[in-house]
């Protein structure tokens, strides 16, 4: 089964090629932004993509900074060009490690103002400018993320308020016409993570009205788009591509939960109960740890993912929807986030698990930032390292990062 995947994968890459090819040929006749009025009457099985190979290029590899850089004007956790959570040293370290670019997570909250919303200044947009500042310093590219509050006012707002979306769509045409002047090689902008508007047809309205805006502000930065509710795989490929080519798009990967959030204390109760849940996963290979295993609901959950039979064939079919979409369309595609949780995930399995996730991303050729840079449940620099912040070498080569790593192990 496996060969065959890889067959089919390998017969869309060329179909692919040959639809990047028209994409080329005509994008001087076909302007990279369109309006809205552009999209009747064409065929939805094509879009295209005038994203250049070099700029998508700096996607290929890349780290999120752990969660809460610049998320506050006042938060020791911002990310600082000379201190705080990540400072220009740790930059450093992940240009060493091998990276290419970061995922920047910025908090809209602190600097929107419902009543002027095209007014943007104050220190957390100086904050983000001197974050920005310090990463493209290093060499390394930036995908600015817009990174709402999980369940705050800011997103909840997205799913039926239309005059909170005309509000956030000025807001960010400003801040791209603020982040205009940046070199779009190295300046990406995504227009929310994980909206949680779950109406796929209302979200589509919603990130059209805000592309529409950021296009304005950044006529010659590449944009990336998302699909409804949390941005997995399965909300991407009922995603209608725009018809600006100049974007991208991304999904973010867990798959299987079970595994990748095990022990976790957020979201959903039963994680919590999970422990030593193996990957590969079997029902023989599950079974050892049910004892471990506290809630009947829990233990259910355990033995149904053993018995999914989760491997890298698995984890396969599933991106392959994700390459047929792409290829169906002719579009560049990241996965913004993936990653396991090491506090719950037996080490080696953990490391097992990034590899075969982030080979398979590279066979589809998708670009990918892996969860997450420092911090303690998914990072890829050792905990025990403390404010050293050592690589795990282990994670990095299933990272496919196999480079030796003095610098960064030296300071």
């Amino acid at each position: 089964m496996y060969r065959t995947v890889t067959l089919r994968r390998t017969l869309r890459r060329r179909r692919a090629a040959l639809l990047v090819l028209l994409a080329t040929a005509t994008a001087a006749a076909v302007p990279a932004c369109m309006p809205a009025s552009w999209w009747d009457g064409v065929s939805p099985r094509w879009v295209g993509t005038t994203v250049p190979q070099d700029r998508f290029a700096r996607l290929s590899r890349g780290v999120n900074l752990s969660h809460g850089s610049a998320r506050t004007p006042d938060d020791s956790a911002q990310l600082e060009a000379a201190g705080g959570y990540t400072t220009a040293d740790d930059l450093r370290k992940i240009r060493d490690m091998g990276f290419l670019h970061v995922r920047l997570a910025f908090a809209p909250e602190p600097i929107f103002r419902d009543d002027d919303p095209e007014r943007i200044d104050g220190p957390a947009l100086a904050a983000l400018d001197r974050a920005l500042d310090a990463i493209t310093a290093e060499g390394l590219a930036v995908i600015v993320d817009m990174h709402p509050e999980q369940g705050g006012a800011f997103k909840r707002r997205l799913e039926d308020d239309d005059a909170h979306v005309r509000r956030v769509a000025r807001f960010w045409g400003a801040l791209a016409r603020h982040f205009s002047t940046r070199d779009p090689n190295l300046v990406f902008l995504e227009v929310m993570n994980e909206s949680e508007v779950r109406n796929r047809e209302r979200w589509d309205e919603v990130q059209h009205t805000l592309l529409a805006a950021m296009r304005s502000g950044a006529p010659r930065h590449t944009l990336i788009a998302t699909g409804a509710r949390w941005g997995s795989a399965k909300d991407l490929v009922r995603l209608q591509p725009l018809p600006d080519r100049n974007v991208v798009y991304d999904f973010h990967f867990y798959d299987p939960y079970e595994f990748t959030h095990q022990g976790a204390t957020w979201a959903v109760n039963s994680w919590r109960h999970l422990q030593a849940l193996p990957y590969p996963s079997s029902v023989d290979g599950v079974v050892p740890a049910l004892g471990g295993i506290s809630t009947t609901g829990a233990k259910v959950k355990a033995l149904r993912y053993g018995n999914a039979g989760w491997n890298a064939a698995r984890i396969a079919d599933r991106l392959d929807d994700v390459v047929e979409w792409s290829d169906r369309h002719g579009v560049r595609v990241i996965c913004g986030e993936f990653g396991a949780y090491r506090p719950g995930a037996p080490r080696r399995d953990r490391v097992r698990w990034l590899r075969d996730v982030r080979s398979l991303l590279e066979r589809g050729d998708f670009g990918w930032s892996v969860w997450d840079y420092a911090s303690p449940g998914f990072g890829v620099v050792d905990p025990k390292s403390g404010d050293r912040r050592l690589p795990d070498r282990e994670v990095l080569r299933a990272l496919g990062l196999p480079r030796e790593l003095t610098r960064a192990d030296r300071n």
